[in-house]
C-alpha cells in the first residue's frame, strides 16, 4: 500500500511482526511558541508503535490517546496513550489493528477517540469489519492497572452484502456536551456519520451515507439506528450532499455536520434535528460558487460548536486567495451564528506562508482567539516545501502563525498536521503530524505528537 502526500512523495506501506513495548520520551522545557516533539512514530521496528499519526485527544488527567491510520503488526494502524510523568511522557500501544482473521476487528482508525467515565475509550475505523471492508465501531476497556485493554467490536456497518442500507465507511464519533468539554457521560447516545450507504441508495447507487446513533443497551449491548440517509430527497441528491468527518451536537441533540455536494456542488453544513419519527434534514449554509470567495469543499473538515453557540469550521480550499498553483484558493476558516461570516483566508502571504489546506478540529479559548492547524504551506525555507503551520486568529480578526513545521533538516519535527489541536487547561496545545519525526524514512512516513505553548 502506497501513500501520497501533499509534496507528491510517496511513502510504502509494508508489514510488521512486533509488538510495541513503553517507550519514555524526555519531556524537556518548552519556551513560548517552542514546539516541542513529545514521541516520534516508527521508534519500533517496522512502525509496531504506528505509522501516520492522524488523532489526538487529552482526558481529564492529562493522558493523551489518540490513533495511527497505519502500523502495527498488520500495518493497519494503531491506538495509543502518552501518559505524562515526571520523567517525561510514556508511550503505550493499547491496539493493533487488523489482528483478527480477515480484520474483522476493522481496520484503519478515523476520528478522535471518546472516553467514557469508566476510562473505557470508544471510536470507529473506516476498514475492516466481518463480511466487508467498511468500518466498525469499537470499545478499548482498561484493566484496574490501565495495563491491559480488551477490544470489543460495538458495532460492524454493512454485515450482509448488498448496498449497505445501515451506511459505511464511519467518520469519527461524539456526544452531547463535547462542545462545552463536558466529559462523555457513559449511558447517552454517541453520534456519528458514514460517508457511504444508507437509506438514500437504489439499485445503481449504494448511498451518501447516514447520520446515525449508537446507544447503550442492557447487557452490555448497543443499539445502533439510522436517523437520517443522505441523498434521499427529490429530486435525488437536490440540497442534500454525501458527509464526512466528525459532526458536532448541540444540548439539544441537534447534530451539525458538513457535506459535499449540495445545489452548487461545493458543499453544504447541515443540521439533523430530533423528531419523532424521522428525524428533519435542512441546510444551514450553502457554499458559493468556485470563485466567490465563500470556501469550497466543506466536507474536509469536522464542524464543533463554540462557547459562544456558534458553529465553527474550515474549508481545506475556496476563499479570496490562489494557492500557489493558482486554483481553489487555499482554504477559510469560518463561522455560522446569525449569519455566516469568513474569518480568515488562507494564501493571503506570498507562497502562502500563512498556510494553505487548513484541516481538523478548530478550537477556541476563552479570550474567543481560535487555534487550528494546516496540512500545506508555512515557511518554506526549509527543506518541505510547505509542510503545514499551527495558526492563531484573535477575536480581533489578528492572524498569526505559532509554528511553521518541517523547519527542521529532514523534517525531524514533522509535517503535514491532519488534525487541528486539543487546547490543554495549562493553555498549551497538543497535535499529531502524520509525516516526519526523528524515525521516518523513505519507507515510513512516521508521524509525531506535539506540544506547543503559544
Amino acid at each position: 500500500m502506497r501513500i501520497r502526500f501533499l509534496d507528491g512523495s510517496l511513502f510504502a506501506l509494508g508489514a510488521t511482526g512486533l509488538a510495541a513495548l513503553s517507550l519514555m520520551v524526555s519531556l524537556g522545557t518548552a519556551s513560548a511558541t517552542e514546539l516541542k516533539t513529545i514521541y516520534s512514530f516508527c521508534a519500533l521496528s517496522n512502525c509496531a508503535d504506528g505509522d501516520i499519526a492522524t488523532s489526538l485527544m487529552m482526558d481529564q488527567s492529562g493522558t493523551l490517546y489518540g490513533t495511527t491510520a497505519a502500523g502495527g503488526d498488520q500495518f493497519a494502524g494503531t491506538a495509543f496513550a502518552l501518559i505524562p510523568g515526571e520523567r517525561g511522557w510514556k508511550y503505550q500501544r493499547l491496539y493493533s489493528f487488523c489482528s483478527l482473521q480477515e480484520c474483522t476487528d476493522g481496520a484503519g482508525p478515523v476520528g478522535r477517540l471518546v472516553e467514557d467515565p469508566a476510562g473505557n475509550l470508544y471510536g470507529a475505523t473506516s476498514g475492516g469489519g466481518a463480511n466487508t471492508a467498511t468500518g466498525v465501531l469499537f470499545e478499548l476497556s482498561p484493566d484496574k492497572a490501565r495495563k491491559n485493554w480488551t477490544y470489543k467490536v460495538l458495532y460492524t456497518f454493512c454485515p450482509k452484502h448488498g448496498f449497505c442500507r445501515d451506511g459505511d465507511l464511519p467518520g469519527g464519533l461524539t456526544y452531547a456536551g463535547a462542545a462545552n468539554g463536558l466529559p462523555y457521560d457513559g449511558v447517552s447516545p454517541l453520534y456519528g456519520i458514514t460517508s457511504g450507504g444508507g437509506r438514500g441508495g437504489t439499485d445503481t447507487s449504494a448511498g451518501d451515507g447516514t447520520v446515525f446513533t449508537l446507544t447503550p443497551a442492557p447487557r452490555g449491548k448497543w443499539r445502533h439506528q439510522i436517523v437520517y440517509s443522505f441523498c434521499s430527497q427529490k429530486p435525488r441528491c437536490k440540497g442534500d450532499g454525501a458527509p464526512s468527518f466528525t459532526p458536532a451536537v448541540d444540548a439539544a441533540g441537534t447534530l451539525y455536520g458538513t457535506a459535499a455536494g449540495g445545489p452548487s456542488f461545493t458543499g453544504v453544513v447541515f443540521e439533523v434535528t430530533p423528531a419523532a419519527k424521522q428525524w428533519k434534514q435542512s441546510l444551514v449554509h450553502v457554499f458559493g460558487p468556485p470563485g466567490s470567495g465563500d470556501g469550497d469543499m466543506a466536507n474536509g473538515n469536522s464542524i464543533v460548536i463554540d462557547q459562544f453557540s456558534s458553529l465553527l469550521g474550515a474549508t481545506p480550499t475556496g476563499g479570496t486567495n490562489t494557492n500557489d498553483d493558482g486554483h481553489r484558493g487555499g482554504g477559510t476558516i469560518y463561522t455560522i451564528g446569525d449569519s455566516y461570516k469568513v474569518l480568515y483566508s488562507f494564501c493571503a502571504q506570498p507562497a502562502c506562508t500563512d498556510g494553505e489546506y487548513p484541516q481538523g478540529v478548530l478550537v477556541r479559548d476563552t479570550s474567543g482567539a481560535t487555534f487550528g492547524t494546516t496540512v500545506g504551506g508555512g515557511d518554506r525555507s526549509g527543506n518541505s516545501g510547505g509542510g503545514g503551520v499551527i495558526y492563531r486568529l484573535g477575536n480581533d480578526g489578528a492572524f498569526s502563525v505559532l509554528y511553521s513545521f518541517c523547519s527542521h533538516v529532514n523534517c525531524a519535527d514533522g509535517g503535514n498536521p491532519v488534525d487541528g489541536v486539543t487546547l490543554a487547561p495549562s493553555g498549551k496545545l497538543y497535535g499529531v503530524t502524520m509525516n516526519g519525526g526523528a524515525h521516518a524514512t523513505e519507507t515510513f512516513a512516521g508521524g509525531t505528537v506535539f506540544e506547543l505553548t503559544p
